[in-house]
């Protein structure tokens, strides 16, 4: 009774998420083609916002569809695993821990932690695991760390029998071509688990926390696993090959491929980092450890502007359509691009007090 409850839910919300969508499209290109020219301009700005709130009501029924959809998979785990077909099975996870980093959501947040050195955070343990499991870690520089892509708009629809993936996708840096989608790091997989390499910087047993640098996760999310990087996950270089659009981590640096922005700071933007942090450190903790100084806020916000994190429908890797926001943690900065590749942060707020804004753009910056 209970899974037939939740499937009538799935159905209820998917339904409800679809008629709002066809409705505003609708909406949308009835009144562009018939309106009068004296009402378009306005017609088109109240079509706009009301298609903004209705992909964020899309986005939010999809993840509480994927939130039931997790409990119907729950109850049916023992089922398949009684299955003689191995393509039915599925298997139960648990949360080790929780990523706490400066990237609040997607935007900003780098395809590769090794990119962005300087941003910094920390694994909390959950409480049912035993703060001895991690005794020794710290005689490690480096370590793998498995997740789960929770922020994924299609994660509600994952289960052992649908297909929530496309067999091949287009690359950014590939400008339109497709590829395999094993041939990629794309999140949208047949399982949404992610693995990425990390810098150990110290573990805090007592707190119940490994603090990492170069880390590329957004902040809340489940983490599976935690594995020291050994001498032996290093391959022989003369082995090492890579597909020809992946560019070498010093092209990514310095902008021939992949990020072609120089960062440039207003003098009124470092004059704001330098009055925000000490307030900040009163009154947000956490600011101390993503932002400790001047010279380390610049040199944060520097190495991932310099990727370009702007979508496709922003013109990335273009000249810029105005001002872009970005909210780091605790502060929030917005930024021009402007001729040459040249990205200028403009100002330097408290993030908390970007939020909304945040909100109002983050759905069509992603699409």
């Amino acid at each position: 009774m209970t899974t037939r409850n939740n499937n009538n839910n799935n159905n209820v919300l998917a339904t409800a998420a679809t008629v709002a969508a066809a409705t505003a499209i609708f909406f949308y290109y009835y009144y562009n083609k018939k309106q009068p020219a004296k009402h378009h301009a306005a017609t088109v700005e109240r079509l706009t916002t009301l298609l903004a709130a209705e992909r964020k009501g899309r986005t939010r029924a999809e993840r509480q569809l994927g939130s039931s959809r997790t409990r119907n998979q729950v109850h049916n785990v023992h089922k398949q695993h009684n299955s003689n077909n191995p393509e039915l099975r599925s298997f139960t996870v648990t949360t080790i821990a929780i990523a706490r980093t400066l990237f609040v959501d997607r935007r900003g947040c780098p395809r590769q932690g090794s990119l962005t050195p300087s941003t910094v955070g920390w694994l909390e343990i959950c409480k049912h695991i035993p703060r001895a499991a991690f005794e020794s870690l710290d005689q490690f520089s480096h370590v793998w760390v498995t997740f789960i892509f929770d922020r994924n708009t299609n994660i509600h629809k994952a289960s052992a029998t649908e297909r929530t993936f496309k067999a091949k996708i287009r690359p950014p840096l590939l400008g339109g071509t497709k590829v395999g989608l094993f041939a990629t790091r794309s999140p949208h997989r047949p399982n949404p688990i992610g693995l990425t390499l990390c810098k150990l910087d110290h573990v805090d047993l007592k707190e119940g926390r490994v603090y990492l640098s170069g880390i590329d996760l957004c902040d809340g999310t489940p983490v599976l696993d935690i594995k020291p990087y050994v001498c032996h996950d290093r391959p022989e270089v003369e082995s090492l090959q890579y597909a020809k659009w992946i560019p070498t981590k010093q092209q990514s640096k310095d902008g021939d491929i992949g990020a072609p922005l120089r960062v440039r700071f207003r003098e009124t933007a470092l004059e704001q980092i330098k009055v925000l942090l000490p307030t900040l450190h009163k009154t947000q903790h956490i600011s101390r450890v993503h932002y400790p100084d001047v010279e380390t806020t610049t040199r944060c916000i520097t190495e991932i502007l310099q990727l370009d994190i702007r979508g496709l429908t922003q013109k990335r890797g273009a000249d810029g359509l105005g001002m872009y926001t970005c909210r780091l943690g605790v502060i929030g900065v917005q930024f021009t691009v402007q001729e040459e590749g040249t990205a200028w942060v403009e100002t330097i707020s408290e993030g908390l007090s970007m939020e909304m804004k945040e909100e109002k753009h983050e759905e069509k910056e992603f699409e």
